[in-house]
């Protein structure tokens, strides 16, 4: 019985995620100094209208500028990301 409603948790949680997903953000860089608040939503952006970091696949950013400039913070993160998404 407690196994049914676990499921029944992961499932509700799964449908919250999707969701939330589907919410078009104004603007989404993970450079923390990107000051381009005209850029495409985050829809358009993961459908590959953006940067994304190849070492973590995570990161996502709004120009190569801000990849670059925002690498030095992300570099310490991204391999720990990237065995996180591995072992998921």
């Amino acid at each position: 019985m407690a196994a049914a409603a676990l499921a029944k948790l992961v499932e509700c949680l799964r449908g919250v995620g999707v969701a939330a997903a589907a919410i078009p953000v104004a603007h989404f860089c993970n450079n923390s100094r990107c000051k381009n608040v005209s850029w495409p939503s985050e829809v358009m952006m993961v459908t590959g209208h953006s940067c994304i970091c190849s070492g973590c696949h995570t990161a996502r950013y709004c120009g190569r500028a801000c990849q670059r400039q925002a690498w030095k913070q992300h570099k310490p993160v991204c391999k720990a990301l990237a065995a996180a998404a591995q072992n998921a």
